[in-house]
């Protein structure tokens, strides 16, 4: 808990303070009420002003703790929206082939299970830091009556402390273990969703991947929890037992021990007494304190590794690149897709990609073309060579306004439900005016900048991806294998009519396709080759 309030207390000091201020009055106010009810059950009197005095400190309490557990969870919630944002930045200026090291199994689970996990204990800090404070309270009050309750008390503790310390490393280690699993969990979640349909097609292979693969995991996964949350049962109740018996001890052996100190035993029961629940409390929220330790940890870990935010719009650089000179050019570029001891090379690449014109770029499956694609969008840096744009590097510092430059369906293209950009009048009109064209007006409407529906064909959410890019109105577009779920009709329109439609606006339109009926459509066609290029004359 103590790490865990250091990073609430980096994220807003002023809050944390108010937490802490408000936890040491709370904890006190509440140790003074315990106080003042030995008192009055001791002397046998109950005097108005007593009892309004004791009001006026439950008043306190109440007010005291509020203020705290409001300021804690409003710093807490702050500093989980700061990471969360953090993250989603940090993710979208990493490189796309450092990000597909990473998996999207393991940064799911740390941008939902981890964050959810750290925001769940969130919302048990406050009453735990006030349990905290209340312990401190009542331990002050305990050395204030009497010096040698609150050693022997103290001595207890801290054998306690000690005896939990190294008790609760296994089911720590459980934890960690658990939250390894977690990612193998996401992964084979994953894999069953986007295999549904090769599962369903082949019950032997969905029973075998149910048995053999995704019930063994999850069940290493149940094991781990067991395990741990065992562990640490054990060791809350019976930590909440050795405080019953520190009760004991303090009861029976101080008179005989300390007389001097018998007369403070009645009010020192009473305040143990009152630290039951605090202690209780604190030691069942350890199992959710430590995964919460993990989340954090593999979230700030994430968060570290991934490149630092730059600007997510900007247009710095852009006009760097304007002009029609020089067109797109590939100087010697050279990449290498490292697998084990097998590394597969693009390049060198020495290409011209005239603009306001149409290049297709075709090749066998797995010859380098989607990577030549991600080397023009800037998705992928070289390692050798470089790119120009109208006679202008394209550098680190430029690189989001070169992207800037390019609209593009992916093979592996995501639709997103949102258009993500403002629609004006203008733009409403020009999107009904797509819809129709593409032929999917009826079936898709927009609304409030998002579309009706995504629950369409490929080939249809395709043609949605496809309005998308119309509606970006960049300078270059580029397709990767669009027309691949279309039907014979729609095929034909997009290559004979659309692209044409594109350039006749200006536009530069690069098309990675296997279709070479259409090739004759095309301005300039690229040939790939194990990852080597040529041009190749158009027939």
């Amino acid at each position: 808990m103590i790490k865990l309030m250091l990073q609430l207390y980096r994220q807003s000091w002023y809050l944390v303070a108010l937490a802490m201020l408000g936890g040491i009055v709370s904890g006190s106010s509440g140790a003074a009420l315990v106080a003042m009810i030995g008192q009055a059950i001791e002397r046998r009197d109950a005097t108005l002003t007593a009892a309004l005095a004791f009001g006026g400190m439950c008043l306190l309490h109440l007010v005291s703790k509020v203020a705290s557990e409001l300021a804690l969870l409003r710093v807490s919630q702050d500093m989980i929206l700061k990471l969360r944002i953090s993250l989603s930045q940090k993710v979208l200026s990493t490189p796309l082939k450092k990000l597909q090291s990473y998996g999207p199994a393991r940064l799911l689970a740390i941008l939902t299970d981890d964050l959810s996990t750290f925001a769940s204990c969130s919302q048990m800090l406050p009453v735990l830091f006030g349990n905290a404070v209340v312990l401190l309270a009542c331990l002050a009050y305990l050395a204030w009556i009497s010096v040698g309750i609150f050693l022997v008390l103290v001595v207890l503790l801290v054998a306690g402390g000690v005896l939990f310390v190294v008790a609760q490393r296994k089911p720590a280690l459980q934890f960690v273990r658990v939250r390894e699993q977690t990612d193998v969990l996401f992964r084979d979640y994953r894999n069953l969703l986007e295999g549904t349909k090769e599962l369903q097609l082949d019950p032997k292979r969905a029973r075998h991947f149910v048995n053999e693969v995704l019930q063994p995991g999850a069940a290493r996964l149940r094991n781990g929890l067991i395990a741990g949350g065992s562990g640490y049962t054990w060791i809350g109740n019976l930590g909440s037992l050795q405080f019953f018996i520190a009760l004991g001890v303090v009861v029976f052996g101080i008179p005989h021990w300390a007389p001097s100190s018998a007369p403070a035993l009645p009010m020192a029961a009473l305040m143990l007494l009152y630290m039951v629940e605090p202690i209780s409390s604190l030691l069942t929220a350890m199992p959710t304190l430590q995964r919460a330790s993990i989340a954090l940890n593999n979230a700030q870990a994430l968060d570290g590794s991934l490149d630092g935010p730059h600007e997510l719009v900007s247009d710095a650089g852009a006009s760097t690149f304007d002009g029609n000179v020089g067109g797109l050019v590939l100087h010697n570029v050279r990449y290498v897709h490292h697998d084990g001891d097998r590394d597969f090379s693009v390049g060198p690449i020495n290409i011209s990609i005239p603009l306001g014109k149409i290049t297709y770029i075709a090749g066998p499956n797995g010859s380098g073309k989607t990577t030549l694609a991600l080397l023009l969008l800037g998705l992928y840096a070289a390692e050798e060579g470089h790119i120009e744009l109208n006679g202008a590097v394209v550098t680190q510092a430029n690189l989001l306004a070169y992207r800037s430059q390019f609209a593009a369906v992916f093979a592996d293209f995501h639709l997103f439900e949102q258009l993500l950009s403002p629609i004006d009048e203008d733009a409403a009109v020009r999107t009904q005016r797509y819809l129709e064209r593409l032929e999917i007006a009826h079936k898709v409407k927009v609304k409030d900048g998002r579309f009706s529906t995504l629950a369409l064909s490929t080939g249809q959410r395709k043609r949605l991806a496809l309005l998308v890019a119309y509606l970006e109105d960049r300078p270059i577009y580029l397709f990767d294998e669009w027309a691949s779920d279309q039907d014979p009709v729609f095929k034909r329109l997009f290559y004979t009519e659309l692209l044409p439609d594109l350039r006749s606006r200006g536009k530069t339109v690069i098309v990675i396709t296997h279709d070479d009926q259409y090739f004759d459509q095309a301005d300039q066609l690229l040939y790939f080759v194990d990852g080597n290029m040529r041009i190749k004359e158009i027939s």
